[in-house]
């Protein structure tokens, strides 16, 4: 029996209801925190079906604009990896907050004697139940403060509360600046100010290379402006202290691999849900070697990374470039391989690490990024998402320009 493979089956119609469905979104991330703070037992017998009842309408109907839609079904989908993960998988009690832990644990241990017993929390307030739920969902990404905080967080630097919050005032300004910069300089593309765009791999090479840095910077800013914004009101009260907010991105100087640029420098928001199919592909899998297990990591990792981004595209019409956040990161997991196999190599000729070959790794990571990142730049130009050409009301930079061409 011959089946016919129809990619465009698996979008929605570009004829859809439209309506705004305000209350969907907020509706569906109190629907997770809820979740969490039911046992294990009732939440999967009861919040799984709900869940599944409330997301299925995701594609249902539209809000009328792309970008919207792009974004609430990549933010749902990442949301729905976390609820299987701490939801489904997680049993009671194996997720905590490091600090209330020991809490408990001097509390108790000073009444019974033993230090060394972990109490199990009990009678814990609606409230209680509530607040760290809540956290759980919407600041808790990384796992600062928990036990189950994910690898490749920079350090914090020992500061004062003062001088933390007078850098991330700078850095709200400098973030708010660089967006404003970029808008601006995409905007003298006739790519981007044509209201029907081409395609993007009919752009000449430059062109496409300039924007795709520039797109990559847009993304930048718009996942660090909220994070700095975050950690500034949530500190300036005392509510949390500077060591909650370790720094987003770590330092552009360890990208000189590709992998190191990945599990280094940028941000770890979501390492924690990639790997929770890691484990059962290698089990599945029975591989034991080192070189095997890291292997189907970085496939596993990529791949659901891929999903992520790629569910925003599943809620918008089809267009031929819909796949191509999906490719951008399944092609990353094979040219991290092979960075490995080279530096161990390298280590077993004895060859040591030099400035030169820094330098080297730097020039690869830099043309890599820059040949790959155009597939998914492409897709958001050709789209629209995080790259319509829309100037801030207030933008500091288009004021300026004006002035120095009056």
């Amino acid at each position: 029996m011959y089946i016919k493979f129809e990619p465009k089956r698996w979008y929605p119609s570009p004829d859809r209801d439209v309506s705004p469905r305000r209350w969907f979104l907020p509706l569906t991330l109190l629907a997770f925190i809820v979740s969490t703070m039911l046992p294990r037992k009732t939440r999967i017998a009861i919040a799984v079906p709900a869940l599944i009842l409330l997301i299925s309408q995701i594609r249902a109907v539209s809000t009328g604009d792309n970008v919207k839609d792009f974004s609430r079904a990549s933010f749902i989908f990442g949301f729905v990896l976390k609820f299987i993960d701490f939801g489904i998988l997680v049993r009671d009690g194996e997720v905590y907050k490091v600090k209330n832990r020991e809490t408990l644990i001097k509390r108790v241990g000073s009444a019974s004697g033993s230090e060394n017993e972990t109490p199990v929390q009990e009678n814990v307030s609606v409230w209680r139940k509530f607040k760290d739920s809540a956290e759980l969902w919407l600041f808790t990404l990384r796992g600062i403060g928990w036990n189950w905080e994910v690898g490749g967080i920079p350090e914090p630097q020992p500061q004062s509360t003062s001088y933390f919050l007078f850098r991330t005032a700078l850095r709200i300004f400098g973030s708010y600046l660089a967006w404003d910069i970029c808008k601006h300089a995409m905007g003298l593309f006739p790519y981007i100010q044509s209201n029907n765009r081409g395609s993007f791999f009919d752009e000449p090479i430059a062109n496409q290379v300039i924007l795709t840095w520039l797109h990559q910077l847009e993304a930048f800013c718009f996942i660090n402006l909220p994070y700095q914004i975050g950690a500034l009101i949530t500190v300036a009260p005392r509510f949390q202290i500077s060591e909650d907010w370790p720094p987003l991105f770590g330092n552009l100087s360890d990208s000189y691999l590709v992998g190191r640029a990945w599990g280094r420098v940028w941000h770890q928001l979501l390492r924690r849900p990639l790997g929770i199919l890691t484990p059962h592909a290698q089990r599945w899998l029975r591989v034991t070697s080192r070189s095997s297990k890291r292997t189907v990591s970085l496939l596993c990792s990529f791949t659901m990374s891929g999903f992520v981004h790629w569910s925003g595209a599943l809620n918008c019409p089809w267009m031929p470039s819909s796949h191509g956040m999906f490719t951008y990161f399944i092609m990353q997991a094979p040219v991290v391989r092979l960075e490995d196999y080279i530096v161990d190599w390298g280590r077993r000729k004895g060859i040591k690490s030099s400035t030169l070959l820094k330098c080297f790794g730097y020039f690869w990571t830099v043309s890599w990024i820059s040949f790959s990142m155009r597939y998914a730049a492409r897709y958001q130009f050709e789209h629209g998402a995080l790259s319509v050409h829309e100037p801030f009301r207030n933008s500091l930079i288009d004021f300026l320009v004006g002035k120095l061409k009056a």
